[in-house]
């Protein structure tokens, strides 16, 4: 094997770990598992395979074409990475593509006019969109290249080691922004990756016993060159995981860590930040190992050393060093990393000079400076400068950009924008940024790009050039935010009336709108200035960092105030000036309820009206017709009880012509109201959660109410594939809403299945469940599964509907497939699916039919989910065990084929009690399997619930020490939902013997209870002059005792 030196190209590193390394890369799924392993040789392999097959293609490797390259997986990113390599062809990986289609145009032309006529190579679905958008956008498909049959012997075909590269050719583009038009594309040579590899594992240590582990996407240079190309490098073993993985469970990467003894990955601030809080409130329920941990790379966004402290805190407890966090700096001009601080973290915060981490020393690779803004001269140690950096790591030029390029270096140094300091032991520390960007989550984006964003958007009253987007970051904060500051042609600083200060609320909100469009993330202040706030420099610029160093001062609270009271006085007289879309709102309402129009207002709740199902279904119909509206996404009107936020949303699609923007969210609040903790239910196979709404209303158990709805029901949405993966999206989202705990999770039919592997995943992360309830299903589902076709599926949506008795489900069958025959035997939607549909309601309830007013393309697609909802389950089994403080099944009359309720319930629903380890019960109800919970039965249901629910409590609090249950209680969640009666708990204990019991707190495990003991006996232990020091001896509460186990421990009492 040559040494790293050796190499002069990428392909001459691949070569040679083809021909002699046994490492390789490992891809996992979202579970954490490998689904496909590949050595360095088969890389080589199937690389040279289809870098012949794009030449093949008409590809030219004379620097004709670019190859831009979009997929989902690490893995295909990777092979044609490696083939446009050894084919001599640049390469380009992009973001997914932004949501918004104008957006899309702009990025795909964009790509047009800088490589001059580029070339896609993706899947035939990204091609189809993208070539929708931008029909002359060249394209060339995987499975195109897969199938092309040579004329002639492919191995004569010039592409590496027939044809070899130079060390200063361009291998790839890497886009500095993803989210613009006005992206720059950084020219990256062969040179420049090895010399910035070569540096990494070097200053790091890399060897070929490390281990990595990547979880950022392809079109981000970190993941090319921090993670494969170094891993490549050492000669190690790689891991690569979806972005989303990691992101929307933090505590994965930890996981993964320990379960593949990783020694290298990459993790920003934010998942820092999020990681400490996770860990602060559970701690893991399977013990992890993280002793092999040699560097987890934090870049992208300062680390406050705070943080740092408290996530170093945990690694060591988990087994690692105090230096395996290691802050860093790098830019895609830079080759991702080129400055680390390898050092250990302190112990204790307050020992650091600054509030952020050092970044440390350069790379071998790259050279640092600081340089006067004004002179330009080097700046002695500890003095503020521009930061400036060299070397054979760091590009030359921006492609087809002179003007960037010309711009961005100064006599070979380039110009990173950023204000630095080097101190006196040359480590780099940050002090803000010249080229202003608001950082979120550790995604740039020029602030310029935002500001031109809000001006495109036409804001009421907003002067055009005077609207600046400030970065900044508030004091303790995790990570940074951004203010949005403007001139108004209301003159704020003239004394504003009632209407004027009405007007610049409704702009103010109209700006957070537009920021949460273009970057996903509510600035943390909008407002209006005086024209005296913007002063200009000698160059005619306004200084951001000044305008947010002001609002942060204090200087501009008087208008803050203003505006904050102004908006409150508009919220409390909310329907008194109603526009267009509330009065017809409002009007509809009225018909449908029966209520006196003036006695409605804009901010009322269509549940607290009383809505149904079966109201909110003809709402929506009333309203596409008076409205003119194709269609009004029924998730939306759920999501949007209150009447002015419903209208909002509907101006939305009004003015935009399109309900396919809004993204698939599962997790729907049917009621808001309550102190204990939510109520989760899970939809039935049916995917619908409309079932839920009466219930939310009847409940009365001061819980919140949520339902989960499947995916599927808008035009742009898929139906789950997988049970598993439909798990996994509820899951999560739970998660994000409440994640403390305790959980109260249920399911309806199919949709108990759901809500107890839903509980296995809580237990599994370390959550504790109270209850598990399951509304009339067995564990074994697959055989009913199976056995519903297409035509059975939408049979039982009607008898769900209550359009078709229960009793009429073999007559209405049959005669469908009288009429029918095709449907005979068949199991998927047939071609005269719409045929169908109408005959079967013609023979439905047409009284309860015109009641539903259902629009057929809506039945149709609610056809389509119930029917992919079944086919999940078809393969699904209850395995394992689950440990809730209580497991109820309600039991309703079966449906006919399934025997009598007794019957139901000794052969099939009993068979949920092996499935758990905590105590089991079944609860008879009213009604059939179809109306358990409708409008008939809802209120005894929701009665036999509250009860249930209250015994899963008192079951789950039973779980204490016996000895300790005539000590006082202190609930956690409280200090969520009703500080004031936590408070009051905590001061009753505190007061009457000086302690009390902390229960339902998230992360109280046994081995953490060891430690908190430990250090309670040790604080009690202290000298009474230690005590005194810190006035304890003037406290009446603290007592100097506390209790272990079965005996109360009195110590340091004098």
């Amino acid at each position: 094997m040559d040494s790293p030196a050796a190499f002069q190209t990428l392909p001459d590193l691949l070569l040679d770990r083809s021909v002699s390394s046994t490492a390789g890369l490992s891809f996992l799924d979202n579970d954490g598992n490998v689904t496909q392993s590949i050595s360095y040789t088969a890389l080589y392999s199937a690389a040279q395979d289809y870098a012949r097959r794009l030449l093949l293609s008409g590809i030219r490797p004379d620097g004709t074409n670019v190859i831009i390259a979009s997929f989902e997986s690490h893995h295909d990113h990777i092979l044609l990475f490696w083939a446009c390599c050894l084919a001599g062809v640049p390469f380009c990986p992009i973001p997914p593509l932004h949501p918004e289609e104008s957006r899309r145009v702009l990025f795909l032309n964009h790509l047009q006019t800088l490589f001059s006529r580029p070339i896609l190579i993706a899947s035939d679905e990204t091609i189809s969109t993208v070539q929708g958008l931008v029909p002359s956008f060249e394209a060339t498909s995987w499975s195109h290249l897969d199938v092309l049959t040579p004329g002639h012997d492919l191995r004569e075909l010039p592409v590496y080691p027939k044809s070899e590269p130079q060390p200063d050719d361009v291998v790839c583009f890497m886009l500095t922004s993803g989210s613009t038009g006005n992206s720059k594309a950084v020219s990256l040579r062969h040179s420049n990756f090895l010399s910035c590899v070569r540096g990494k594992i070097r200053h790091h240590g890399s060897d070929s016993s490390s281990r990595f582990l990547n979880w950022i996407a392809f079109d981000h240079v970190a993941c090319v060159s921090e993670i494969h190309l170094q891993a490549l490098m050492a000669n190690a073993w790689q891991y690569h995981v979806s972005p989303a993985a990691i992101i929307r469970n933090p505590r994965n990467l930890l996981e993964w860590t320990s379960k593949y003894q990783v020694t290298y990955t990459f993790s920003p601030n934010f998942l820092i930040a999020q990681l400490v809080r996770d860990f602060t409130s559970s701690v893991p329920i399977n013990p992890l190992d993280l002793s092999s941990v040699r560097a987890f790379i934090s870049g992208g966004e300062a680390v406050p050393v705070k943080t740092a402290v408290e996530f170093t805190d945990i690694l060591t407890q988990l087994g690692a060093r105090r230096d395996v966090l290691r802050a860093g700096f790098g830019m895609t001009e830079t080759c991702a990393g080129c400055i680390y601080d390898t050092r250990d973290i302190l112990t204790d915060a307050s020992q650091y000079s600054s509030k952020y981490l050092s970044l440390g020393s350069c790379c071998d690779g790259v050279t640092m400076r600081v340089v006067d803004h004004i002179t330009g001269l080097p700046c002695s140690p500890l003095k503020e400068g521009q930061l400036q950096i060299t070397g054979p790591s760091v590009f030359r030029e921006y492609h087809n950009n002179p003007k960037a390029t010309a711009e961005s270096f100064s006599n070979g140094w380039f110009i990173t924008g950023d204000t630095a300091v080097i101190d006196d032991d040359g480590n780099l520390h940050l002090m803000g940024r010249d080229k202003d960007c608001i950082n979120i989550n550790g995604v740039k984006h020029p602030t310029s790009d935002v500001e031109h964003f809000i001006e495109d958007s036409h804001v009421d009253g907003v002067l055009r050039s005077y609207v600046y987007v400030c970065p900044m970051r508030l004091a303790n904060a995790d990570t940074e935010t951004y203010g949005v500051f403007y001139q108004h042609e209301l003159q704020v600083e003239d004394g504003l009336s009632t209407e004027g200060l009405a007007r610049l609320v409704a702009t103010n909100h109209a700006l957070r709108r537009a920021c949460v469009l273009f970057c996903s993330q509510s600035p943390h202040i909008v407002l209006p200035l005086p024209r005296s706030a913007f002063v200009k420099t000698a160059l005619g610029k306004v200084s951001r960092s000044f305008l947010a160093a002001a609002y942060l001062k204090g200087t501009y609270e008087e208008i803050e105030h203003k505006l904050e009271n102004a908006k409150k006085t508009a919220e409390n007289n909310a329907g008194k000036h109603t526009t267009h879309t509330e009065e017809v709102i409002l009007a509809s309402i009225s018909e449908l309820f029966n209520i006196p129009y003036t006695n409605l207002t804009c901010e009322m709740n269509l549940f607290d009206l009383g809505a149904s199902s079966m109201h909110l279904m003809q709402l929506k119909q009333i309203l596409q017709e008076r409205l003119r509206i194709a269609d009004i996404p029924t998730i939306e009107m759920l999501r949007r009880p209150e009447i002015n936020l419903l209208a909002s949303f509907i101006d939305t699609i009004l003015i935009a012509g399109d309900r396919n923007t809004v993204p698939y969210d599962p997790l729907v609040l049917l009621n808001a109201q309550g102190s204990k903790p939510p109520l989760f239910l899970v939809h039935p196979g049916v995917g619908e959660i409309l079932i839920f709404i009466k219930l939310a209303q009847v409940l009365n158990d001061d819980r919140p109410v949520y339902a989960l709805r499947a995916r599927g029901f808008e035009d742009k949405d898929k139906p789950f594939e997988t049970f598993d993966g439909m798990v996994e999206c509820y899951t999560e989202r739970i998660l994000a809403a409440y994640s403390q705990g305790p959980y109260y999770v249920a399911g309806y039919s199919f949709g108990g299945a759901v809500a107890f592997e839903i509980t296995k995943k809580l237990e599994a992360q370390g959550k504790r469940v109270a209850w598990t309830g399951v509304l009339n299903l067995p564990p074994e589902i697959q055989f009913r599964m199976n056995e519903l076709v297409w035509l059975e599926v939408f049979i039982n949506l009607l008898m769900f509907l209550a359009l078709v008795p229960t009793s009429a489900f073999e007559q209405v069958k049959w005669s469908a497939i009288e009429k029918f025959p095709e449907l005979q035997g068949a199991d998927s939607e047939p071609e005269t699916s719409a045929e169908v549909i109408r005959y079967l309601l013609s023979l439905s309830d047409q009284n309860r039919l015109t009641e539903l007013q259902l629009n057929f393309d809506d039945l149709r697609r609610w056809v389509a989910v119930a029917y992919q909802v079944t086919c999940t389950g078809r393969t699904y089994l209850a395995e394992g065990s689950i440990t809730p403080a209580l497991m109820t099944v309600f039991c309703a009359i079966p449906l006919p084929s399934l025997g009598t309720r007794e019957e139901y319930k000794q052969q099939r629903l009993s068979r949920w009690q092996p499935l758990t380890k905590s105590p089991f019960e079944m609860i008879d109800v009213d009604g059939e399997h179809y109306t358990m919970i409708s409008e008939e039965h809802v209120s005894s249901f929701a009665e036999k619930l509250r009860a249930t629910l209250a015994r899963a409590t008192d079951l789950s609090k039973s779980k204490l020490d016996p000895s300790l249950q005539a000590l006082p209680i202190i609930d956690f969640p409280l200090s969520y939902s009703n500080n004031k009666a936590y408070l009051q708990q905590l001061r009753d204990a505190l007061e009457s013997v000086g302690f009390g019991i902390l229960i339902n707190a998230p992360g109280f495990e046994e081995s953490f209870q060891r430690e908190t003991l430990t250090l309670t006996e040790q604080l009690f232990s202290k000298p009474q002059e230690w005590k005194d020091s810190l006035s304890i001896i003037n406290s009446s509460s603290f007592r100097g005792y506390f209790h272990v186990g079965d005996k109360v421990i009195l110590v340091g009492v004098q």
